[in-house]
């Protein structure tokens, strides 16, 4: 598996632009749409915003380069230079990484915040 790490550096003020843009253009759902596409992240730097990192898993190198070939990633390229600060003509590609270990856990703990507690006569 390969993970594509994609820096962006958003104009001064406009990292939630530059967010929104990400949903209004459906890019993470574009980017999946493509085969071998398995997760998408949209993140933005604590505490404040700031630098925006998107990254994303792929199978193989060629799902990756068939999304960066894509009419979709040139078009939504295209129109988020405006939100960036370094302007420029389009958008590098992404840093890749192989993916040598992966990890979760099987059972992730319960969530007290979104997950009800488990009903010990089990269900209705």
């Amino acid at each position: 598996m390969i993970r594509s790490i994609l820096k962006l550096k958003p104009r001064q003020g406009e990292t939630r632009a530059l967010v929104r843009y990400f949903e209004e253009e459906n890019i993470v759902g574009s980017a999946l749409s493509v085969p071998g596409c398995l997760a998408v992240e949209v993140q933005t730097r604590l505490p404040d915003g700031g630098d925006v990192v998107v990254t994303a898993l792929w199978s193989s190198i060629q799902s990756y380069e068939a999304w960066l070939s894509s009419q979709d990633r040139q078009r939504s390229g295209a129109g988020m230079l405006p939100l960036l600060a370094d302007g420029g003509e389009s958008i590098a590609p992404a840093r890749l990484y192989r993916v040598e270990q992966s990890g979760r856990p099987i059972d992730p703990p319960a969530d007290p915040l979104t997950d009800p507690p488990a009903d010990p006569e089990g269900p209705a």
